[in-house]
């Protein structure tokens, strides 16, 4: 019996590395065509966060609880902003989970989140530290209330972020830093690409507390957030449009599809002799549309010339019907 070679050859190797090539190509113009165009996907202005977090520092001094409030109260007064927002009040303490991540602990409530944004308060009265984590998003660290220490490797003296100051940690950088054990809250603003930094979120979760019920828990207010907003129209898309439409849409697009299938029908009976120009005439008054036809079949083409006038015009009837609907 002959025997069967186990080995790849050269051309095949070098087949699936052009693949590979070409998908990383494609891949990686794609996102950076995106990521050029991140900004117009953003609702929130890092420099408005700050002068609201500093005016309400101001006014309510180291009662953080009524600090959160007025943040919260002052975000949904804005009619872009506000709709976006967590319905459920940070008050609920459902709505806060742990937080484990790069060795720090602490706790957060989701005030936004979306695929290119996130908010939250976050936080502990008793002190943490840890690493960063190298992010796929800038990160705009805004103290309400005690203070923040960080440091770069190489950086011999910390950085010092009291309440009313905000830490930028730029997309790709990674910083050491410190909670004091007497306690920091702070607003936390994130903008980029959310849903790579979610593993850094949660694989203390579950590779090192084995907090499963914490793990879940954020996964679950995370999604619930993320799709939301996704479908509510972070990305201006008008929810309740499509709330009050859906029947009406559902229905066209329905028709739509049928109609464009009987088109396809009538092409192929039009081939077997069997075209009625009358029916064509009254349900879409097409008389032009069946002058062509009449004049392409006594020129003797076999192939009716039509058939894509008779697909538009397939859309347009079902297009009527979804304004009649509406």
């Amino acid at each position: 019996m002959p025997k069967t070679s186990s080995t790849t050859s050269p051309r095949g190797s070098f087949y699936w590395l052009a693949i590979l090539a070409v998908f990383f190509a494609v891949f990686g113009t794609i996102v950076k065509f995106l990521d050029n165009r991140l900004r117009h996907f953003y609702i929130f202005d890092q420099a408005q966060l700050h002068d609201i977090s500093r005016a309400a520092i101001a006014k309510h001094g180291n009662a953080t609880d009524l600090i959160f409030d007025e943040i919260v109260s002052e975000l949904r007064k804005d009619p872009k902003i506000g709709p976006t927002l967590n319905k459920h009040s940070f008050r609920d303490h459902n709505e806060w989970v742990f937080n484990n991540a790069g060795g720090a602990m602490g706790s957060m409530y989701i005030i936004h989140a979306s695929i290119t944004e996130y908010l939250i308060f976050f936080g502990t009265p008793i002190g943490t530290e840890g690493h960063t984590g190298r992010h796929t998003a800038d990160d705009y660290f805004h103290i309400l209330q005690g203070e923040q220490l960080a440091f770069r490797a190489g950086d011999l003296t910390p950085e010092r972020y009291p309440a009313g100051a905000m830490h930028y940690l730029k997309r790709g950088q990674v910083k050491q830093y410190v909670m004091p054990e007497s306690g920091c809250w702070a607003l936390e603003l994130a903008q980029g690409w959310i849903p790579p930094m979610l593993p850094f979120g949660m694989a203390d979760s579950v590779f090192s507390t084995l907090d499963l019920p914490t793990f879940m828990r954020t996964c679950v207010i995370t999604g619930r957030e993320m799709i939301a907003n996704l479908l509510r129209g972070t990305y201006n898309t008008d929810l309740t449009m499509v709330q009050e439409n859906f029947k009406a849409l559902s229905i066209y697009s329905v028709f739509a599809l049928l109609t464009n299938s009987m088109a396809v029908k009538r092409d192929v009976d039009s081939d077997s002799g069997q075209w009625d120009g009358n029916t064509t005439k009254q349900t879409h008054g097409t008389l032009k549309r069946h002058s062509m036809h009449h004049l392409s079949r006594k020129q003797g083409k076999g192939t009716r010339d039509t058939a894509p006038n008779e697909r538009v015009d397939a859309y347009h009837c079902s297009r009527i019907v979804y304004i009649g609907i509406r």
